[in-house]
């Protein structure tokens, strides 16, 4: 890793997340799915916003979020006899769900050890 790099994850890690627009700032909040994800994790919602904000920086391949959110609503409108019943959109939502929870959780990590310098491996990090 050069300096640059690691100049930049310590500026990211140290700025407090933006929310972009009001559409993303009632999603960053009150995205149902996340609620419970927060209450567990060591600054649950500094970490949720965090997350938030880099799945939206990687949104040219995808919106984690928004995928979720749209999985969930083709599962209500899929027809049961088609090869995309609601069960396959249940299915990938709770595959969109539980990536989305994992970077939350590292995004608590990161926010718990950087000023460590990531002393503790995540593994081991009791704070999450």
């Amino acid at each position: 890793m050069s300096s640059g790099d690691s100049a930049t994850i310590h500026t990211a890690l140290h700025t407090k997340p933006k929310v972009r627009s009001t559409v993303h700032a009632r999603l960053a909040h009150k995205h149902p799915t996340a609620r419970p994800i927060e209450r567990y994790v060591e600054r649950g919602v500094e970490s949720k916003l965090l997350a938030d904000e880099c799945i939206r920086d990687c949104a040219e391949v995808q919106n984690l979020t928004l995928a979720i959110t749209q999985c969930l609503n083709d599962a209500k409108m899929a027809d049961p006899t088609s090869n995309r019943p609601p069960a396959f959109w249940m299915r990938r939502a709770r595959n969109y769900l539980e990536r989305y929870a994992v970077i939350i959780i590292f995004a608590a990590y990161c926010l718990a050890e950087a000023e460590s310098a990531f002393s503790t491996p995540m593994i081991a990090s009791e704070r999450l």
